[in-house]
């Protein structure tokens, strides 16, 4: 049923190109490495881009050892995007904001207490396009921020999420 709607969804982003023109959606996988005793999480966003607005916006979930452990939302804000050389390769960077909650959970082998997580972050990447209407990237960010901690109160932690995706733009 899941690929049935994707199907239509995208056969319906296809047909529909000349209402949106400008407007990027995409998937994006990502991991933030366990650095500063921070476990290894992974994270699948969806990311939406413009051509009229300097702003990345992404809705993500997020993973800790294959089990769900939370949903956020991010923005960037590029400040430049500019053609490396003379190649097809093109280098951003600017500062965003980041909102991750984690509920409380407890089931069997996994345990984990509510917490928001909340940062602002500086992105770097590169993109290119394939087609005039598919684009790859692969980014890396800081994100300095604090943790609301169910038990522990107010910490600082800073993350260092590494992200790769593509869009498709109508």
């Amino acid at each position: 049923m899941r690929k049935k709607i994707l199907t239509v969804l995208l056969i319906l982003m296809v047909f529909s190109t000349h209402l949106y023109a400008g407007t990027g959606i995409g998937a994006q996988l990502g991991v933030v490495p366990p650095l500063f005793n921070i476990e290894a999480t992974q994270t699948i966003s969806t990311t939406l881009k413009t051509d009229r607005i300097p702003f990345v916006f992404s809705a993500k979930i997020q993973f800790e050892e294959k089990k769900f452990s939370g949903a956020g939302f991010t923005t960037d804000m590029w400040l430049a995007n500019p053609i490396i050389g003379h190649s097809i390769i093109h280098f951003y960077y600017g500062p965003g904001l980041t909102v991750l909650f984690f509920p409380k959970i407890e089931k069997d082998d996994f345990s984990q207490v509510a917490q928001l997580f909340a940062a602002t972050r500086f992105v770097t990447g590169i993109n290119f396009f394939l087609t005039d209407f598919s684009e790859i990237y692969a980014q890396t960010a800081v994100e300095p921020g604090v943790v609301f901690h169910e038990k522990d109160g107010v910490k600082f932690r800073i993350c260092f999420p590494i992200e790769a995706g593509i869009r498709i733009w109508f």
